[in-house]
């Protein structure tokens, strides 16, 4: 039998098909990086949508706060950390919910997040309080509260992108828990020293929180569009993550701008 051949001209389609989805994060890069305003500005105006920005409950580098408060820096870092971590070990078709002794651990960091930002909200407003809160305290419990999100919600994810899955969590052995807790570790004491200076990490944090929309956006694409275990590799899910890029670009553009007419029209005040 005489082997296939695959026309040149097949060839340029194919490639181009699997160049073509890049096209869409990357011009969506290029607008912000040309857009006329300094990098500070930029940076604060993307994330103003989801954060309060309120420079008491912010890091201060180089003598201004960054531009997500240290609880929310902590829940998008600590996502897409975790995320990040166990992916790039292999873990990325695991898609068995925690159970057991990890449920509960992972439950519990998500209520001491809670009652963190409680215990934070009655001190602002002058109520009686447990404790006097802390930029350190918030970044740290946002963090934990990340992973627990990543550990939720990653395995739900990696269920509907795979066609073959692994029925484990995603956080399986202690190495895993290890690897992600020295991750987030090593973020947090590098975001309290702010010694990469206040441009870099207002960077990563914009990144954790774009990289944190775009995982759950991608999903959405995915079940909305392409359809539950449908693809074999990544090749097969470029344009549900361009899709995703795209629906996260419009996300933050729609909250910042939102959270601007609210303020402009109605004096609201966003405190969350």
């Amino acid at each position: 039998m005489t082997p296939m051949t695959v026309s040149p001209a097949h060839l340029h389609a194919r490639t181009l098909g699997n160049v073509a989805p890049l096209l869409i994060p990357l011009a969506i890069a290029l607008v912000f990086v040309v857009a006329p305003w300094d990098l500070d500005a930029k940076l604060a105006l993307a994330l103003s949508g989801v954060c309060a920005q309120r420079p008491g409950h912010s890091f201060f580098v180089q003598g201004a706060p960054m531009a997500l408060e240290a609880r929310m820096l902590g829940i998008f870092a600590g996502f897409a950390l975790t995320v990040a971590a166990a992916w790039l070990a292999g873990g990325w078709r695991r898609a068995e919910l925690p159970r057991g002794l990890p449920a509960i651990a992972f439950a519990l960091m998500i209520v001491a997040l809670g009652v963190d930002g409680l215990n934070a909200l009655l001190f602002d407003s002058g109520m009686p309080h447990l404790y006097s809160p802390s930029n350190e305290l918030r970044l740290a419990t946002g963090l934990l509260g990340g992973l627990a999100l990543a550990a939720l919600i990653a395995p739900v994810v990696s269920w509907a992108f795979w066609r073959q899955r692994q029925s484990v969590p995603l956080l399986a052995s202690w190495p895993d828990v290890i690897r992600a807790l020295v991750c987030l570790g090593a973020f947090g004491l590098v975001v309290i020293s702010g010694a990469p200076g206040r441009p870099v990490l207002s960077l990563l944090a914009l990144a954790s929180a774009v990289g944190s929309f775009w995982f759950v956006n991608t999903y959405l694409s995915v079940i909305l569009w392409q359809g539950a275990g449908d693809a074999d590799d990544w090749g097969d899910l470029a344009w549900s993550g361009a899709v995703g890029f795209l629906l996260t670009a419009g996300e933050l553009a729609g909250l910042a701008a939102l959270r601007s007419w609210a303020e402009t029209s109605f004096g609201f005040v966003y405190a969350f």
